[in-house]
């Protein structure tokens, strides 16, 4: 009889926490938690739950609670993480979701986890030996390839990133985004026509791919296309007017057509945005050259 009340108020609580009924879905995990308060199940969605309304202290409390009941409790562990990385303590993140590795090494969801933490505190080398380990199981992980493709490109290895992202284009071949990224590495190495190349094929399969709209207009004015560079950069910035990259593309733009109060003003809009935190300081570089 108690087993069946305790099955029924997780029931009702997972239904609420699919609704995004949070506070309803906290009150059944409770009223099970007082049936048989060592289950780490109930202890674990009700973190779920907390960490959903940000009540984050209160998650941890359960999801600690439940790792005293159950060392080897590898959900409260890769909760934690989460909780670690919404936080931005890596090291953190990196322990928790190491945790879960341990308890199951052949995990690859836990093994991409810890391979993000390590990605956050520059531990380059370490993710390209998780990505290795990942591919031991599933040779041909999407998220891995990309995932390895793109530290590639972060590295300056330009070679190894278009052999990954073109793996991944022959795994997935409707994927608009390993285009972009494709591309995108072209860039890198001024093959402007490749670029071009992979961006069409990316806005074929999704024509509103805000960063391929972006990246084709700075092709287009690396070649001294002006009129195409601005309108491809302009669509772009319509779709996700929070693109800080798109500004400061705009405003080289606006540099080559001598506009230079219009290429200010986007220069101090990319700043607003993050373009500093999230690239480099190339957006401050362009600003002292102009002023």
């Amino acid at each position: 009889m108690i087993e069946d009340k305790y099955n029924n108020y997780i029931n009702v609580g997972n239904a609420f926490l699919e609704n995004y009924q949070y506070n309803q879905a906290i009150d059944f995990f409770s009223k099970a938690l007082d049936l048989n308060f060592n289950n780490t199940e109930a202890l674990d969605f009700r973190a779920i739950a907390w960490f959903r309304l940000l009540e984050l202290e209160k998650a941890i409390d359960d999801l600690n609670a439940a790792i005293a009941i159950d060392p080897n409790c590898h959900a409260a562990y890769a909760h934690l993480g989460e909780i670690a990385i919404t936080k931005n303590d890596f090291e953190k993140s990196e322990y928790y979701y190491g945790k879960t590795v341990e308890i199951f090494p052949d995990n690859i969801q836990y093994l991409s986890n810890l391979c993000l933490a390590k990605y956050r505190l520059k531990k380059y080398n370490e993710c390209f030996i998780l990505c290795d380990t990942i591919f031991k199981y599933a040779p041909s992980d999407q998220w891995t390839l990309d995932f390895r493709g793109g530290l590639f490109l972060k590295l300056k290895m330009y070679d190894k990133a278009i052999k990954d992202f073109n793996r991944l284009c022959d795994e997935n071949p409707n994927d608009a985004n390993t285009y972009n990224s494709l591309g995108y590495t072209y860039i890198k190495l001024k093959k402007f026509d490749s670029a071009k190349y992979n961006f069409k094929i990316c806005l074929e399969l999704n024509s509103s791919h805000a960063y391929a709209l972006d990246n084709l207009g700075f092709v287009y004015m690396c070649q001294n296309d002006l009129k195409k560079a601005i309108s491809y950069i302009n669509q772009s910035l319509e779709i996700d007017p929070s693109n800080s990259y798109g500004y400061k593309n705009r405003a080289l733009v606006y540099i080559k057509l001598n506009q230079l109060n219009e290429a200010k003003e986007d220069l101090y809009r990319a700043l607003e945005l993050g373009y500093n935190e999230s690239y480099d300081n190339e957006v401050e570089e362009i600003l002292k050259s102009i002023t």
